[in-house]
């Protein structure tokens, strides 16, 4: 499917893919889940496993934090 061949491609473009400083590699593992932010009566999604999705969040936050922080230190921000 397209799709997961993209969501692997997004972890190699990251480096999710094979364990490194980030932390351990990322196995998407697409299946049907129940998703529980969906409504009651349509959570069955075809999808990354939950706690992949969780590793990514999280993954994505630090990332989120750490460029913030260079452009502070780059004069590009005022943190008041």
């Amino acid at each position: 499917m397209l799709h997961v061949q993209i969501a692997y491609a997004v972890l190699d473009a990251y480096g999710w893919d094979k364990a490194g400083h980030n932390g351990l590699a990322i196995d998407l593992l697409h299946d049907f889940y129940d998703v529980d932010y969906l409504p009651v009566y349509d959570r069955i999604l075809f999808t990354i496993q939950p706690d992949a999705r969780r590793d990514i969040l999280i993954r994505l936050l630090l990332l989120n934090h750490r460029i913030l922080e260079e452009e502070v230190r780059a004069g590009l921000w005022v943190i008041l």
